[in-house]
């Protein structure tokens, strides 16, 4: 990894070069990347990217953080209080703190996306 974690200094690495390992319990057929948060030295932000298997889905859950989500691959259903709404790349989502939400993929190949948020206070 380039950079280091002294202060001012940018941390640079690739996606690739973070642990793939098993979501949250809840879910089926995800994975994910912890790209920055508390692992790799952010205090205020936390990145990560997922990889949701065909049929798979994130738990149906809430927090109090709101964050936001960008769709880089595949496509499937974002579940909300509104009910299920399609996704695919490209798909910017914003899932306000305490809203119950989910992510599914109806599709035939891995749903990947970014997720973005606040650290907890």
């Amino acid at each position: 990894m380039a950079g280091g974690r002294e202060r001012g200094l940018m941390e640079i690495r690739h996606y690739t070069e973070v642990l793939l390992e098993e979501a949250e319990a809840g879910s089926r057929g995800l994975k994910v990347r912890w790209v920055l948060g508390p692992r790799t030295g952010p205090k205020r932000c936390y990145m990560r990217i997922f990889e949701l298997q065909p049929g798979g889905n994130s738990p149906r859950h809430e927090h109090p953080g709101e964050h936001a989500v960008y769709v880089l691959q595949g496509s499937g259903l974002a579940v909300g209080a509104a009910g299920e709404t399609p996704i695919s790349a490209g798909t910017c989502i914003h899932i306000p703190g305490g809203q119950r939400h989910q992510l599914k993929n109806n599709g035939s190949e891995t749903l990947i996306f970014l997720c973005v948020l606040s650290a907890p206070d």
